[in-house]
């Protein structure tokens, strides 16, 4: 009976521990977003301390993976991977808004640029636009054409 109770306790404190990387996580997000449109450089280094974002619950990721992306725009440092992009896409797809999931698409295309898959890269702005077409969100749509011009040129 004690064995059981003790696997009891022991499964209900690890599975609050791992709620808590999450809950952990949230304030440090929010504050990447206040610091990122003045302090971009700080905010990279706090969006970095979360030491296993691949561990994070989906939403969490998600919002991490699109926060990692604007970092980036505003330091000039190499995107994230495309499973990373891919894994935040798909939440995206499903619980986003339609400036969201354009926005991430804009992101996984760059990472595929930046891995060489240029038709996969062209593949996805083109998804992204059509979605922020019909969402009418015309300045993601206008990053997505700039983009698309940059690899047609590249190209």
């Amino acid at each position: 009976m004690k064995t059981l109770l003790y696997t009891f306790l022991l499964l209900f404190f690890l599975l609050l521990s791992c709620k808590r990387e999450d809950q952990s996580s949230a304030p440090i997000l929010h504050a990447v977003e206040q610091l990122l449109p003045t302090y971009a450089d700080s905010a990279s280094v706090l969006l970095s301390s979360i030491s296993v974002p691949d561990e994070l619950n989906d939403e969490t990721f998600a919002r991490w993976c699109m926060l990692s992306g604007k970092v980036t725009d505003e330091t000039a440092t190499g995107l994230l991977p495309i499973y990373q992009w891919k894994r935040a896409q798909q939440w995206f797809t499903e619980h986003g808004t339609a400036k969201e999931q354009a926005q991430v698409a804009l992101y996984l295309g760059r990472a595929y640029v930046e891995d060489g898959e240029y038709d996969k890269a062209m593949e996805v702005y083109t998804d992204a636009l059509e979605v922020a077409k019909e969402h009418q969100e015309y300045n993601v749509a206008g990053y997505i054409c700039a983009y698309i011009a940059d690899l047609y040129g590249f190209r």
